[in-house]
């Protein structure tokens, strides 16, 4: 019913992102995007996993600030 064009636009988005990502870089910000399929009941625990998990790793690696995490969930 939507059409081909929003495949097209989200297609965009994500090649778009990797561009983005790599600008950041020669900054020292990292950015990067993560992409799964879990049911909607278990949306909040994979959450909590996904920020732990990322704050654990730049912790281990000697992060001097704490990382921004946000979620786009569709």
């Amino acid at each position: 019913m939507a059409g081909p064009e929003n495949g097209r636009n989200g297609f965009e988005l994500t090649f778009t992102i990797t561009y983005v990502r790599d600008f950041c870089l020669k900054y020292n910000c990292l950015g990067e995007s993560f992409e799964t399929a879990v049911p909607w009941d278990k949306i909040p625990k994979l959450v909590e996993c996904v920020t732990k998990r990322i704050e654990d790793e730049c912790k281990k690696e000697g992060c001097s600030k704490k990382p921004f995490i946000s979620f786009r969930i569709t």
